[in-house]
């Protein structure tokens, strides 16, 4: 997965967005966050998760925000890392 956008949005906080706007299924997303072992809590419109100390949000679009995260290179890892075990 390639990310286009990275920025930070507030100060323990980063946005990622793939280059590509996806079209997610968040039940079937949560369904395989859950399967993964992960503590999820599904919203309808999104999908939150607690992922190696992290709050991470994701949006249908792909989006993915991250809270606490200090870098963009933590996280590009951490989305990379949902979207592995989403298998998308």
């Amino acid at each position: 997965m390639e990310f286009g956008i990275i920025r930070q949005c507030r100060g323990d906080a980063f946005v990622v967005y793939p280059k590509e706007v996806l079209h997610l299924d968040m039940d079937r997303c949560a369904a395989k966050l859950r399967s993964s072992g992960l503590a999820v809590n599904s919203h309808g419109v999104m999908t939150s998760v607690i992922f190696k100390g992290r709050t991470v949000t994701l949006y249908p679009t792909g989006r993915v925000l991250i809270v606490p995260c200090g870098s963009k290179e933590e996280a590009v890892k951490v989305a990379e890392d949902i979207f592995r075990s989403l298998r998308v």
